[in-house]
């Protein structure tokens, strides 16, 4: 969540799927750690015993790609014998940090680093419980976003909201740090306080918001029924979310439901595959679920197939909420579903806009990363990457309705759904 990937975080999506062009990315990180394991060897040994190629060509055929990797030892080297603090030097942290800025290198912020403590809390982040202040973040515009609040969230209850900008935490200015850094700093055990500065839309000034973390245990899925209509609250596309989901529907179908509300507002994605089974349950088999375009721009198509024990959903009236909270995988969701069903309209606000899939890759040293292998376009062709998806009756939240919470876009789907 505070993990700038949650494949879930997370918002965040991973293909378990191994495609033929991801060894492209892979030989070049491999290369790295095997260039950087040479140098840690010979600095072990000492300086003058360190032997390497002055430069190392990676792609021979082209000579635009052609690497010198002399530079890159020559700025090691003077490191470590002119920086003033030298002897405090770390060259596992420096290696890190070199693989970071490759990364960074693409200006996507979604393609990232982990060490061997980040990649803890990532996995911690997958398992839906760890301990902040329950909000997805990312990168926008090169300021730290809130992408959602989690429902009953620590960050939720003190007052955040998708969109919101973080300027400085606990009094320190995050402007110009990198997601990474700026994560470490507002995760933190339960219990403890930290103090968000924000920039909101709307204010003229900044605003400090205080949140006490807590532990995280995030649930999937929510049902709430008010006569003959379900109302499901759709919080993640994780790990969790099928079995949760697939409990509801047995709920629902043994109740006397006949109109459903899918409700995704701050649902900040997740994996890509639990996305597409959940459309596999409202669609009619055989249509497109999502597009998928690599570096090549070859597009791959995933189709919906039955699954004959939902297949009473694929007919039941449905109006969808979403709002600037809703993003990656809850966008592909709500694409899906609002191209091939006619009788579902989509109500609220605009969703986040992101429009890319990411596969996460293990490697030594209990570090990994995550990469961007492909971009979604809905089944239209269309590619929402920071444009996100329009609902066909909109409604937005007003600050007096924060106060007084009020949900205008609730009342407004159940308004449209009754009616059907």
């Amino acid at each position: 969540m505070e993990n700038p990937i949650r494949e879930e975080s997370t918002q965040t999506v991973k293909s378990e799927k191994k495609s033929f062009w991801l060894n492209y990315f892979l030989q070049s990180i491999l290369f790295i750690f095997f260039a950087s394991g040479i140098y840690v060897v010979g600095y072990s040994q000492g300086k003058d015993s360190l032997s390497f190629s002055d430069t190392t060509i990676l792609y021979e055929n082209d000579k635009d790609r052609v690497l010198d990797f002399s530079l890159f030892w020559k700025t090691w080297d003077i490191l470590e014998e002119k920086y003033v603090d030298s002897q405090d030097l770390h060259a596992q942290k420096i290696m890190y940090g070199a693989i970071e800025g490759m990364l960074e290198s693409t200006n996507d912020p979604y393609t990232t680093f982990f060490d061997p403590e980040e990649n803890k809390e990532f996995e911690e982040d997958i398992s839906g419980e760890f301990d902040g202040i329950g909000a997805e973040l990312e990168m926008r515009n090169d300021f730290l976003t809130i992408v959602a609040p989690l429902s009953q969230s620590p960050a939720e209850k003190a007052g955040m909201r998708p969109g919101d900008v973080i300027i400085a935490v606990s009094g320190q200015d995050i402007i110009g740090e990198t997601l990474t850094s700026s994560v470490s700093k507002i995760r933190g055990p339960k219990g403890t306080e930290v103090v968000l500065t924000i920039v909101r839309e709307g204010l003229g000034e900044t605003l400090d918001i205080k949140i006490i973390r807590d532990t995280i245990n995030v649930e999937s899925v929510a049902l709430e029924i008010q006569e003959e209509i379900a109302i499901i609250e759709i919080r993640q596309f994780g790990e969790k979310t099928m079995g949760e989901f697939r409990k509801i529907i047995k709920e629902i179908e043994a109740s006397q439901v006949k109109k459903i509300i899918l409700d995704l507002r701050n649902n900040p994605g997740g994996y890509l595959d639990v996305a597409i089974d959940m459309s596999n349950m409202f669609l009619a088999p055989d249509s497109v679920i999502v597009i998928e375009e690599d570096g090549k721009k070859q597009r791959r198509e995933t189709v919906s197939r039955r699954v004959p024990e939902t297949d009473f959903l694929t007919s039941l009236p449905t109006v969808l909420l979403i709002n600037k909270g809703s993003a990656s995988a809850s966008e592909i969701f709500t694409g899906a579903l609002q191209y091939h069903r006619d009788d579902i309209v989509v109500v609220g606000e605009k969703s986040f806009g992101k429009g890319s899939v990411q596969e996460l890759v293990s490697l030594p040293q209990n570090t990994s990363i995550k990469i961007t292998v492909a971009r979604w376009l809905t089944p239209a062709g269309e590619q929402i990457d920071t444009k996100g998806i329009e609902p066909q009756i909109k409604i937005e939240m007003t600050e007096e309705d924060y106060k007084e919470k009020r949900d205008p876009q609730l009342e407004k789907a159940l308004e449209i759904i009754r009616e059907k």
